[in-house]
């Protein structure tokens, strides 16, 4: 396996001598590139295959709790999509759910992979009053879904951002 470009110039400069200063420097930079590289690394297929469903199982749970009550549908958040994966992916490296500084609705959820479906995660998050208000929002429109894997804990994480 080829390293990539920067870890196969800093363990050139390791292994070339350079002074001790630079090698402490060096040795953390390469370790903060190598853990974001194994914290970042695919799920397995099926596990990828799953978190797609849970996505999709998401809209459609959302929509459908919406139908029945006279509500308009919501829909994908294009421009949010990015935002709401990257925090869903920093949930599932830091192992915690925190707010953001955006001005913005946002839930979050997490569950062991055996159990996590789209249709669980939406029946544990409208139990909590405020959770399905936001849900519920007429206001609310749009709506981005981040769906992210830890396989360090086999938790899903859930984040869902509205507008």
């Amino acid at each position: 396996m080829q390293l990539p470009q920067p870890i196969a110039r800093l363990m050139n400069e390791i292994f070339s001598g350079k002074n001790p200063a630079d090698l402490a420097r060096i040795g953390i930079t390469t370790i903060t590139l190598v853990l974001t590289l194994l914290a970042t690394t695919a799920p397995p297929a099926h596990v990828q295959a799953q978190l797609d469903t849970i996505q999709t199982e998401v809209y459609d749970a959302i929509n459908d709790m919406r139908t029945k009550q006279n509500l308009s549908m919501i829909f994908e958040y294009p421009d949010r999509q990015e935002a709401a994966q990257q925090k869903a992916e920093l949930n599932a490296v830091t192992g915690k759910e925190d707010n953001v500084d955006e001005n913005i609705s946002m839930l979050q959820a997490h569950l062991q992979l055996n159990e996590a479906s789209g249709y669980e995660f939406i029946e544990r998050l409208r139990t909590s009053e405020s959770h399905l208000a936001v849900m519920m929002e007429p206001t609310n429109l749009h709506m981005a879904v981040g769906v992210a894997y830890s396989a360090s804990d086999d938790k899903v994480w859930l984040v869902l951002q509205f507008e």
